[in-house]
C-alpha cells in the first residue's frame, strides 16, 4: 500500500521502520471542493443573476381607500376589502407605530428597559471591539 506524502510515492513499511511521524494522505483521497464564488465573466454566463419584477403602483384613489392594495399575491383573485373600524378590536388602535421610547422614558423595574439596556450594551461591546481591531491593524 502506497501513501502520498509531499509528491514522493512512499511504502507504508518504509514508514514504519524510519518512525517518522508525518500525516499521511492515500493516493485515491478525493476531497470535495466547492466554489462559493465565481468571477464576473463565468456569473455572467451562468445566468445567475435575477431580474428585479416591478409591480404598478396603484393610482386610484376609491380602491386604496377600500382595499389593502398589495395583499393577494396569488394569480387570480383580488385584494383585502378594508372594514370599518368598528369591527376590528380596541387594542390595534393602540399599538405604537411611531419610533420606539427612549431609554429614559422607560420604567426601570420593566423587563422592555433590561432588554433595550442589554442591547445597547451589546452594541456598544461590539463597536469597542471593531475599533481595537482597526488600532492593531496600524502597528
Amino acid at each position: 500500500m502506497s501513501f502520498f506524502l509531499s509528491k514522493i510515492s512512499i511504502s507504508v513499511s518504509a514508514l514504519c521502520v524510519k518512525n517518522l511521524s508525518f500525516t499521511l494522505f492515500p493516493v485515491n483521497l478525493r476531497i470535495p471542493v466547492r466554489h462559493y464564488s465565481l468571477d464576473k465573466k463565468s456569473a455572467k454566463l451562468s445566468g445567475s443573476g435575477t431580474k428585479i419584477k416591478e409591480f404598478p403602483v396603484e393610482t386610484d384613489t376609491q380602491k386604496l381607500v377600500d382595499y389593502c392594495c398589495g395583499s393577494n399575491y396569488f394569480v387570480t383573485g383580488e385584494d383585502i376589502k378594508l372594514k370599518p373600524e368598528s369591527e376590528y378590536p380596541d387594542w390595534l388602535w393602540e399599538l405604537n407605530v411611531g419610533p420606539a421610547p427612549k431609554l429614559e422614558d422607560l420604567d426601570p423595574n420593566s423587563k422592555q428597559y433590561w432588554l433595550r439596556v442589554r442591547r445597547l450594551a451589546r452594541r456598544h461591546k461590539n463597536k469597542m471591539h471593531s475599533l481595537r481591531v482597526k488600532v492593531l491593524k496600524q502597528f
